[in-house]
């Protein structure tokens, strides 16, 4: 059975391509499971979002095992009509996102005389023959699509450290101007372009980097001269003031210390959630009684929903997700850095995911993220929806009716 583009279709060298891969059956046998997972992490790198991406999802809870099978042939045969109810979309977009889906080589047409999408199968259930969409051309490129995928994701990873490092080096490199005065304004100038300069953000990173270290130096030749009159400077702190000490501690009862990161609000919030203060003394009570009613402010969890769930129970439970994305959740920043991918996983917009974040706070929202990204990949038919899913949760957390303790727990022992 060969694979047949309509008259009125337009066709160009990509859709032309996907269909010269949909040109003989499969030559060895696809697991339903790895190919829906593989085409979700890699749909960001082909630029697959919105409704496309909807589409495909529903395509790949269509699509049967058996049809997954060495000489098989994976169509779908469900009418655009069909799609556009599901997507809440036009006939018309969806007749282009599916070609979006063809063009870069997922999909392949198979195009009825009439236009009409059905399938035939035997006594076996194997597909006599039929007409419809085609996933023959992800199957053969399954291999291709997982390494591009890695490849995304660790382009992601090294924007991410490029943008902090552009952040910290201007930072750096502004201070260190305001020590060596007019030597430096050169330089800080050519780093100020650069953080503005529309360029590859690794690029501009390594460039930033050299040119502050360029400032660096400077400093170096700038302290090797050493002192023009050679008059000693005396110590005029005075003694007692060696004697007072600052002892400031946040809510887990341990020492504080200062840190104005941009992740400072979280990890103060890690410790809160994950340690707490030892019993004090009745005389320490009385004399700092300000000290226990910030203790009991900063030990509140970010959201009710959150009580009795802990970052090592999360990790415990979700072990497909950290196989998957190859992050272990050992801290809830750790877990707030994964939200961006979790997102592209489950399919859930920016939109919905900033709204859940708005309604109960990034710790709840990123608990129910990873817990229903979890819960896709061991029953990918049990969710069809997980965006959705997510949605729900939120509402129900809104309100106060979201059990997330439990679904953890049942998590964690399955």
């Amino acid at each position: 059975m060969m694979n047949t583009i309509a008259q009125f279709r337009r066709v160009n060298a990509a859709v032309l391509a996907a269909q010269c891969l949909a040109v003989e059956p499969l030559h060895e046998e696809v697991e339903r499971k790895e190919l829906a997972l593989t085409l979700k992490r890699v749909a960001p790198a082909l630029k697959i979002s919105g409704t496309s991406y909807h589409i495909l999802d529903i395509l790949l809870g269509l699509v049967r095992r058996e049809d997954l099978r060495t000489g098989g042939r994976p169509l779908v045969a469900i009418s655009n009509e069909k799609l556009a109810s599901y997507t809440m979309r036009s006939t018309r977009t969806v007749s282009r996102c599916i070609k979006r889906l063809v063009e870069v080589g997922i999909l392949a047409y198979a195009d009825s005389p009439n236009g009409r999408r059905f399938v035939r199968r035997d006594r076996s259930g194997a597909i006599d023959y039929g007409y419809g969409l085609d996933l023959t051309p992800a199957c053969c490129r399954l291999a291709e699509l997982q390494n591009l995928a890695s490849e995304y994701q660790e382009r992601l990873k090294l924007e991410k450290q490029a943008k902090r490092a552009i952040t910290s080096k201007a930072r750096a490199a502004r201070d260190l101007a305001a020590l060596l005065g007019e030597e430096a304004e050169a330089l800080l100038s050519r780093i100020e372009m650069l953080v503005e300069a529309p360029m590859d953000l690794i690029s501009k990173a390594e460039a930033i980097e050299a040119t502050y270290k360029e400032m660096l130096d400077i400093e170096v030749n700038m302290s090797s001269l050493g002192d023009i009159n050679g008059v000693a400077i005396s110590n005029t702190t005075q003694s007692h003031l060696n004697n007072f000490v600052v002892d400031e501690r946040n809510g887990s009862n341990e020492p504080y210390v200062k840190d104005f990161s941009d992740k400072h609000c979280y990890r103060n919030v890690d410790m809160a959630l994950e340690k707490k203060p030892e019993a004090t003394s009745s005389h320490h009570q009385d004399n700092f009684p300000s000290r226990k009613t910030s203790n009991a402010e900063s030990l509140s969890t970010p959201s009710a929903a959150l009580a009795g769930v802990s970052i090592d129970l999360i990790n415990q439970a979700c072990k497909n997700v950290s196989e998957l994305l190859h992050v272990e959740f050992s801290s809830w920043n750790s877990l707030l850095d994964s939200t961006e991918h979790l997102r592209h996983l489950i399919g859930l917009s920016e939109a919905g995911w900033k709204a859940g974040c708005s309604a109960q706070g990034k710790f709840l929202a990123s608990a129910c993220l990873v817990v229903v990204a979890e819960k896709a990949l061991r029953d990918p038919e049990a969710i069809t929806r997980p965006g959705g899913y997510f949605r729900a949760m939120i509402d129900r957390a809104n309100d106060s009716q979201l059990n997330l303790q439990k679904s953890v727990f049942g998590l964690a022992q399955g």
